[in-house]
């Protein structure tokens, strides 16, 4: 994006942009420069068609020029931006977290659906590894009766998972735990639900996954172990514990992993597999239930 004559407009900065990204294998280039520049300019991006003609004047101009060239070099727009869509709700992200995928969305709509068939005045939720909160926040924004806490090892996302608590005005039914067990957070509660989107992302897996994704977001949120299953095994031993009776558990799971999972929940004999859901994204089983075996 080198200085010329003639004044770079909107629509010509989008243009230009979508053409480098495209070079540059920035994945829907189009969609990234209308982000990027909707950002610069503190405006909606729709609000971009109507401005076609504008000049970007300096310093905008700069801060869109570096941000072009972040993104370029694969570093993730939603960390560029700051904020992430979830669940039709804006999360705050920064490298401190993981940033929310569409379909995580399924394990929300799966939790949802469980509550509608339980008939209570109150319910008490944890979310494990709650990262952005997204997750736990969604599931509080909707179900008005219940007290979720969301348990979270990394201090700098717990921060993340507060402010967004605080963003979406639910610091009432959300709080967020410092912890890397599930007993240890408020270990009085017997929680009616476990949820929780846990690293699964396998160690020669977490080789092979996009720049933007290695290089850029937090590993201690993707990896998993060797197999990626090390966080399964965990929420199976200790589940039980703070756990109601009657119960679920919902987990988040990586392509092809849902025999293993299903076999390390019921090794044991405390829990017996309910049902498993694809994501409407990529069709891959997504998504698993668990109750206790009486």
């Amino acid at each position: 994006m080198t200085n010329t004559e003639a004044p770079w407009t909107i629509q010509r900065l989008l243009d230009w942009t979508r053409q480098f990204f495209t070079a540059r294998q920035v994945e829907a280039p189009r969609l990234a420069a209308e982000l990027l520049l909707a950002n610069v300019l503190k405006c909606p991006r729709i609000q971009l068609y109507t401005r076609f003609d504008q000049p970007l004047v300096e310093p905008l101009l700069s801060q869109f020029r570096e941000a072009v060239k972040k993104a370029a070099d694969h570093y993730p727009i939603a960390y560029l931006l700051g904020v992430k869509e979830f669940y039709s709700l804006e999360f705050a992200v920064s490298p401190a977290v993981l940033i929310p995928r569409p379909e995580t969305e399924t394990l929300v709509d799966q939790v949802l659906a469980y509550t509608r068939t339980r008939e209570t005045a109150s319910l008490s939720i944890m979310d494990f590894g709650t990262g952005s909160g997204c997750i736990g926040l969604a599931l509080a924004k909707h179900l008005p009766q219940a007290m979720v806490i969301g348990v979270e090892v990394s201090s700098e996302a717990a921060a993340i998972a507060t402010l967004n608590a605080r963003r979406l005005q639910l610091t009432e039914r959300f709080q967020v735990q410092l912890q890397d067990q599930l007993a240890a957070a408020a270990p009085q509660v017997q929680y009616d639900i476990i949820v929780s989107n846990p690293p699964y992302v396998s160690r020669v897996d977490y080789e092979q996954l996009p720049r933007t994704v290695r290089e850029y977001e937090p590993a201690v949120a993707l990896c998993g172990g060797g197999e990626g299953l090390d966080y399964y095994h965990l929420i199976a031993q200790q589940a039980p514990a703070c756990l109601h009776p009657n119960g679920a558990v919902f987990v988040e799971i990586g392509a092809g992993q849902q025999e293993a999972v299903i076999a390390i929940f019921q090794q044991d004999g405390a829990f017996r597999h309910v049902q498993s859901w694809r994501d409407h994204r990529e069709g891959h089983w997504r998504v698993v239930q668990f109750a206790q075996n009486s």
